[in-house]
C-alpha cells in the first residue's frame, strides 16, 4: 500500500497572514520560534509569560497560540484555563509546548481544552507544520457533534472521542494515542484483521509533511532488520492525514531508561554494538536517519540487547540533494552533528555516527557531550568547543571505549568512523 501525494493548496495558510501568540519564557527559544514563524510568512506576537500573554490575546485575539507549559508567572495550565473563560478567546486554538511533558501533563493540558502538544526539542519545520495543521483542522472544524453512535471517519485525538474509536484504511482500530510529536500522533491500534495490537502514526497533510511522510515510509518499507522497527503499512486516511502502520513494541526507549540513570559500561558496549548494527543495515540500505537520539532507540521488554531503531521521519537518502534551507535545523539539539547546522550540507552516515557516539557518550555520563539548557545553547556548545573525552567524566571507562567514542564524535567528520559498520568493526578490532 503507498500513500498518495498531495498538492499544496493554492492559498497556503501563511499567506492569510494569520497571527500567532507566542508564550515562552525562555528568551532564546521563544526568539527562535518568532523567526522561523515570522519568515514562513506568519504575524508573531511575542509573549514572556502567562499573564502578559492573557492581556496579549484579549487585545489582539490571535489565530492560534502556543504556549510553554512550564512558567514561572502563570504557567501554561492556568493561562489556558483563564483564556478558555473568556468568550473573546475561547475558540482559539491552543497548542502546548513542553520539554518534559508526561501523560498526566498531556491528559491535564488537554481536559483543559487543550488542542495539541509540541514537545521539545523541534525544529522550525515541525513548528510550522503543526501551526498549519492546526490552523487548517480550525478552519474545517464541524459545526455538530457527531450523531450517537456514529463512527467518525476521520483520526481523533483519543481522549476527545468518547466511546468511539476511530478505524484508519477500515482495518486499523485506534485504541489509545501513546506520543505526540511535531506533526502528528502515534496510538495504539488494533489490526481488525489479524487481531495483533499495532502501531499507528498519524501524520497532518501538508505539502512539507507529505515529502517526509512519503521518505518515511519508503526508507522503513526497504528495511528488514531484527534492529529495525517493522514496517507494515502506510496510505492516506482521508481528512487531510496519512497513516504509517509498524509492530507494536512494548518496553522503552532508552531516553525512560536514562531517567534511571546512567548504563553500566558492559551495558553501553552492548548498546554501542546494536545500534552499530541497525545504522550498519539503514546505512547500507542507503539511507541516513538523521535523527538518532535515545528517544529514538526502543528497548523491547525494557532489555537493551532486543535494541530497535525507530522514528525515520527525517529519514534521507544518501543520493539526496545538499540541504540548502537557510534557518532549518532538522535533527535534535545535543545529538546534531556540527555539519548539520550549516546551510548547504549533504547529509552522509557520519551525521548518525556522531548522534550515536553522542547517545553512547550520555549512557556512560548522564549527558550529551554538548547538552545544554536550551536548544540555543547546545548548538553553540557544538560550534564552539571541542568534543570532550568520556574519561574526564567517568575515569573507570576502558581508554578503548573511549577512543571509540571520540572517534564517532570528532567534529571534523572526515576524521569520523564513517558509517555503523564501522563502529562495528571498531568494536571487533578492539575486542569489545
Amino acid at each position: 500500500m503507498r500513500g498518495h501525494r498531495v498538492q499544496a493548496p493554492a492559498t497556503s495558510l501563511s499567506e492569510l497572514k494569520s497571527r500567532i501568540l507566542v508564550i515562552e519564557d525562555d528568551a532564546d527559544f521563544r526568539a527562535m520560534m518568532c523567526m522561523a514563524l515570522e519568515s514562513d510568512g506568519f504575524e508573531v506576537i511575542p509573549a514572556e509569560n502567562g499573564r502578559v500573554g492573557v492581556a496579549l490575546a484579549i487585545d489582539a485575539i490571535p489565530s492560534i497560540i502556543l504556549c510553554d507549559v512550564r512558567m514561572p508567572e502563570l504557567d501554561g495550565h492556568d493561562t489556558l484555563t483563564q483564556l478558555r473563560t473568556l468568550p473573546a478567546t475561547k475558540d482559539i486554538p491552543f497548542v502546548f509546548l513542553s520539554g518534559g511533558a508526561d501523560m498526566k501533563d498531556v491528559r491535564r493540558g488537554m481536559n483543559l481544552g487543550a488542542d495539541d502538544y509540541l514537545v521539545k526539542p523541534f525544529t522550525p519545520e515541525e513548528l510550522i507544520d503543526t501551526v498549519r495543521a492546526r490552523l487548517q483542522r480550525h478552519s474545517e472544524r464541524p459545526t455538530s457533534q457527531l450523531p450517537p453512535g456514529m463512527t467518525p471517519t476521520m483520526p481523533l485525538p483519543f481522549e476527545m472521542m468518547g466511546s468511539a474509536r476511530a478505524t484508519i484504511a477500515g482495518r486499523y482500530e485506534l485504541v489509545r494515542r501513546i506520543a505526540e510529536g511535531g506533526m502528528g500522533s502515534v496510538y495504539r491500534a488494533k489490526d481488525k484483521e489479524t487481531g495483533q495490537d499495532v502501531a499507528v502514526k498519524l501524520i497532518a497533510r501538508t505539502a512539507t509533511s507529505t515529502d517526509r511522510f512519503l521518505r518515511e515510509c519508503e526508507a522503513l518499507a526497504g528495511m528488514h532488520h531484527p534492529r529495525v522497527v517493522p514496517y507494515r503499512a502506510h496510505g492516506d486516511a482521508g481528512e487531510g492525514f496519512h497513516y504509517l502502520v509498524m509492530d507494536w513494541l512494548e518496553g522503552m526507549d532508552l531516553a525512560r531508561r536514562l531517567q534511571q540513570g546512567t548504563l553500566s559500561i558492559d551495558e553501553t558496549r552492548r548498546l554501542i554494538r546494536h545500534t552499530g548494527e541497525a545504522l550498519g543495515h539503514v546505512h547500507r540500505s542507503n539511507v541516513v536517519h538523521r535523527d538518532v537520539k535515545p528517544g529514538n532507540l526502543f528497548l523491547v521488554d525494557g532489555d537493551i540487547d532486543s535494541l530497535k531503531l525507530i522514528d525515520f521521519g527525517l529519514a534521507r537518502g544518501t543520493d539526496s540533494a545538499p540541504v540548502t534551507q537557510t534557518g532549518t535545523l532538522l535533527g535534535t539539539p545535543g545529538y546534531l552533528a556540527p555539519e548539520q547546522v550549516k546551510d548547504g550540507f549533504t547529509p552522509d552516515a557520519r551525521c548518525d555516527v556522531f548522534a550515536a557516539g553522542c547517545v553512547a557518550y550520555e549512557c556512560l555520563t548522564g549527558a550529551s557531550p554538548f547538552h545544554g539548557p536550551t536548544p540555543m545553547a547546545s548548538i553553540a556548545r557544538l560550534m564552539l568547543e571541542e568534543s570532550p573525552r568520556v574519561r574526564l567524566v567517568r575515569p573507570d571507562v576502558p581508554e578503548a571505549l573511549e577512543e571509540i567514542i571520540g572517534a564517532m564524535i570528532r567534529r571534523e567528520r572526515g576524521g569520523r568512523l564513517r558509517d555503523g559498520q564501522a563502529i562495528l568493526d571498531a568494536m571487533n578490532s578492539a575486542g569489545l
